[in-house]
């Protein structure tokens, strides 16, 4: 964490950074590292890592999508801590405007490519420990590129497919919809992502080294997310997700940040 506040040393900034009355500290790759290495220090170490080892217990009585739902919060709500000490807003929204000024910098033809391959790697490091502590998987196999684009594509053509947007749109009428009016948006999303589970099964049918089962969907679904920042992955699941918010809009019923 200490190198990730150095970044506010810079600006004349890392005494009143602890607060966010100053707007954000200047934003950095060395900055990045030490916020990664916070979010994993929390997670390995921290109020955090009980929390996912709480998931592993539910394992059998908690369906797995709910469980890498609430392991996605843990580190959601981990990231923003660790950058609120940096000037940001304590709320996702303001981790997204962290992660978009990081983002900027990675995307420069100039970037510092053993700064960028420390960050990368304390990610992957970040995400072996979530996953093997919310679901004993000790390690998440690589899958390249090309192979993420092809299964974010079929996993999109699936999710788009109008007999399943058929079905969960029948689904939102029945019970989504009365779940979320009535005060349980959280599981109504829950039971949202249920709906999707065929859908990542029948592309991991295509993917070598993966099975078609939970562990598969997790191993899939991690991977995906860490390489959100490849236009092709992002495209195809951007389309996937509005088209499904489309048939069940329950982003309506979320209060607004």
């Amino acid at each position: 964490l200490a190198r990730a506040l150095s970044g506010g040393a810079a600006g004349g900034a890392a005494g009143p950074g602890l607060g966010t009355h100053r707007g954000p500290v200047p934003a950095s790759l060395d900055q990045a590292i030490g916020v990664a290495e916070a979010v994993l220090t929390y997670i390995e170490h921290g109020a955090p890592g009980r929390e996912l080892d709480d998931l592993l217990a539910a394992a059998g009585r908690d369906h797995f999508m709910k469980r890498f739902n609430v392991m996605n919060h843990v580190l959601i709500a981990t990231q923003v801590q660790a950058t609120i000490p940096l000037g940001y807003e304590p709320t996702p929204a303001g981790f997204l405007a962290y992660a978009r000024s990081i983002a900027e910098i990675v995307s420069t033809p100039d970037v510092d490519k053993k700064l960028l391959a420390d960050l990368e790697e304390v990610t992957r490091d970040t995400w072996d420990a979530l996953v093997r502590r919310a679901f004993g998987i000790k390690k998440l196999p690589e899958l390249d590129i090309d192979t993420l684009r092809f299964a974010a594509s079929r996993l999109s053509a699936n999710m788009q497919d109008p007999a399943f947007l058929k079905l969960v749109a029948e689904a939102y009428e029945r019970e989504l919809k009365p779940l979320a009016s009535s005060g349980n948006l959280q599981e109504a999303i829950f039971k949202l992502d249920e709906l999707v589970v065929p859908c990542y099964l029948d592309v991991l049918k295509s993917v070598d080294g993966l099975q078609p089962d939970e562990k598969g969907c997790v191993i899939l679904k991690c991977r995906i997310n860490m390489n959100l920042a490849d236009q092709s992955v992002a495209q195809s699941i951007n389309s996937a997700t509005m088209a499904l918010m489309s048939r069940a809009p329950l982003h309506e019923f979320a209060p607004s940040l």
